[in-house]
C-alpha cells in the first residue's frame, strides 16, 4: 500500500507550535490537526485529508502561519503510490523556495545496481535515456536539508506509521 502524506515540519518546541496552532481560529481542531516530535528537535504537524491523493492549499496557509511564529517552515508532500515528491520552505510567512522532482539529484547505478556517484550527480533534464539512476536527494530532502533537519527517512518511516 502506498504512503500518501502532507505535513509541516518546524524546528520549535512542541508545547510552543501547540499553543500557536490553537491561538490561529482554532486551527488545531477544524483540521483534526496532529503534533509529533521526531529526531529531539523538530516538530511535524500532520492532518487528515479528504482527497488523499489531491493536496489543498491548507498546507500552505498552515506552514505560512507557523513561519510567521517560528521564523521557517517546511511543507512536505508525498505520494509513494505515484512517486510524488514536493517540499516548500516558508520563511517570516511567505514562501521562499519549492523543491519537486526538476530539482532532484540523480546517479547512475553501477553493472551491480548500486548507486555510483564517481559519475556524476544529474539533475532530471541531464539524465540520459536508457540508463538506470537512483535519487540521492529527492525534493523532500532538500526542503529538510533547508530547515536543518538532515533525515528524511525518519520522517518516513513515522508518518508510515500512523
Amino acid at each position: 500500500m502506498s504512503v500518501v502524506f502532507e505535513c509541516v515540519v518546524l524546528a520549535a518546541p512542541k508545547s510552543a507550535v501547540v499553543t500557536q496552532l490553537h491561538a490561529v481560529n482554532g486551527l488545531a481542531e477544524e483540521h483534526a490537526i496532529e503534533v509529533e516530535v521526531i529526531n529531539d528537535s523538530f516538530v511535524v504537524i500532520y492532518w487528515d485529508f479528504f482527497h488523499r491523493r489531491e493536496f489543498g492549499d491548507y498546507g500552505e496557509q498552515l506552514s505560512a502561519i507557523l513561519s510567521r511564529h517560528f521564523g521557517r517552515a517546511v511543507l512536505v508532500r508525498y505520494d509513494s503510490g505515484t512517486c510524488f515528491r514536493a517540499s516548500v520552505l516558508f520563511i517570516d510567512g511567505l514562501q521562499e523556495k519549492s523543491f519537486h522532482l526538476a530539482d532532484e539529484k540523480w546517479v547512475l547505478l553501477d553493472e551491480e545496481g548500486r548507486p555510483d556517484p564517481s559519475q556524476g550527480v544529474f539533475l532530471t533534464h541531464e539524465m540520459v535515456k536508457g540508463k538506470e539512476y537512483e535519487t540521492i536527494e529527492n525534493a523532500v530532502q532538500l526542503g529538510l536539508k533547508e530547515l536543518g533537519f538532515g533525515d528524511w527517512k525518519s520522517l518516513l518511516t513515522m508518518m508510515d506509521h500512523l
